[in-house]
């Protein structure tokens, strides 16, 4: 076997210039938050089968291993954070149970803090991406630990001893993280904001063909993502955002992974986000499954023949996000002032919403129930097809202005196991691709 190759003469060079090599050696991760949901037709679905991935991603870098000199320059820029294992009363630990309130709504309960995949997480502020896979049509797939809204939980002097400084939401707790860590990277789901079109439709319960449905003011997602952290005072400008469908777990041997230099420094980033635009390097990925991995790994092949026809469907969410981004913000206006010329719906929307009866047009008008915000926000959709946004109007263009940057992404995962077979086609414990 070929010996690694070495450099002999780095013990020797200026102490500046190794911490300099020591933190070029560090990996810039995707910090999971939450479960991937289950998605996939394969022997197990997706969400199923990511957990070791996942666990290993959030461990110590090589370097923090090697010598004394490395370790310093790994604990300088990151450390385990047991931020996750803070658990108000009443919550039920999910390594011991799986599903403590199966079926119930997710908003009549409140979540703690994720402690299922990775509950002591290696975390590198100024250098690590964090991610949340959570979005309202998946949110009962979600397994985050649960409090019982109606338990009992309140203390003897009639306080909620639930622990305040934990955020109500998922997307909060993101916020919240960002804030306490002072992360500059953040990484969403499309599905939190729109969902990724697949070819025609969006394929969700609460998304028709064109007409994307709205929410009601208590499950005002997008408003919440894009104010939460801005009401507390530092607003995120930018957001990497998750398309769905579109994440693969790439099944090669760790040492081919390592040489190609796509997962990071000794495999150490073992879930990457790459830009959907950038071609050449979606192009590493497939060469290297294709020289070190497996024929029978039909998903791999699948997805990366979908790669080739995404650009289209890419552009149309780009310009659809826009449109559900600018509607919530006005809808939000609507019901601080409502009088507001520059907000009626002939100003802001141009074109003509298919669905009459129970479009903009109609909700305006002086016998319309729309005049109330909140009937508008449960029953109003938006015809991202037939409308468009007026950008003569100067409400509309300042609201765009203002709008956070969203980068669709894709996701590759490092997995030495072969979980895209059959399970009595798996290598029993010990065997499988070496070097995982």
């Amino acid at each position: 076997m070929e010996a690694p190759p070495s450099f002999a003469l780095f013990p020797s060079l200026p102490t500046e210039i190794r911490l300099l090599i020591w933190q070029a050696c560090l990996p810039h991760r995707t910090i999971e938050l939450d479960p991937a949901p289950s998605h996939g037709d394969g022997p197990r679905r997706f969400g199923e089968r990511v957990a070791t991935t996942s666990r290993t991603n959030t461990r110590p870098p090589t370097i923090s291993r090697v010598c004394r000199e490395s370790s310093d320059v790994a604990f300088r820029h990151g450390a385990i954070h047991g931020l996750f294992h803070l658990n108000p009363p009443g919550t039920t630990d999910l390594l011991q149970d799986p599903a403590p309130y199966p079926g119930y709504p997710h908003h009549q309960c409140r979540y703690s803090a994720y402690a299922v995949l990775c509950p002591n997480p290696w975390i590198q502020p100024q250098l690590d991406t964090l991610h949340i896979y959570w979005a309202p049509h998946t949110a009962n797939e979600f397994v985050w630990k649960f409090d019982n809204a109606d338990s009992d939980t309140d203390s003897d002097d009639g306080q909620d001893d639930t622990d305040s400084a934990l955020p109500e939401q998922p997307v909060e707790l993101l916020h919240h993280l960002v804030e306490t860590f002072a992360s500059p990277s953040v990484s969403i789901t499309a599905g939190l904001i729109l969902p990724f079109r697949l070819g025609s439709g969006y394929g969700y319960d609460w998304v028709t063909d064109d007409f994307v449905q709205v929410w009601d003011d208590e499950h005002s997602y997008v408003v919440d993502l894009l104010h939460a952290s801005s009401a507390r005072g530092r607003g995120v400008q930018a957001y990497d955002v998750l398309l769905e469908g579109y994440t693969l777990a790439v099944h090669v041997r760790l040492d081919a992974a390592t040489a190609s230099g796509l997962f990071g420094v000794g495999g150490d980033e073992r879930v990457r986000l790459v830009d959907v635009d950038d071609v050449r390097e979606i192009e590493r990925y497939e060469r290297l499954w294709r020289e070190h991995g497996d024929e029978a790994d039909v998903d791999a092949e699948k997805f990366f023949q979908r790669m080739k026809g995404v650009r289209e469907d890419v552009e149309r969410w780009r310009r659809d996000v826009v449109k559900v981004y600018v509607w919530h913000r006005w809808m939000r206006e609507k019901e601080m002032d409502g009088d507001c010329e520059m907000l009626e719906a002939d100003k802001v929307w141009l074109g003509h919403n298919r669905w009459g009866d129970d479009g903009m047009e109609d909700a305006s008008s002086p016998d319309s129930p729309g005049q109330d915000v909140h009937w508008e926000r449960r029953q109003w959709e938006i015809d991202i097809e037939s409308r468009e946004l007026n950008d003569g109007n100067e409400w509309v263009w300042k609201t765009k202005s203002s709008m956070p940057w969203f980068y669709p992404k894709i996701m590759f995962r490092l997995c030495g196991k072969e979980c895209y077979r059959p399970l009595e086609e798996r290598p029993r414990l010990g065997g499988g691709m070496a070097g995982r």
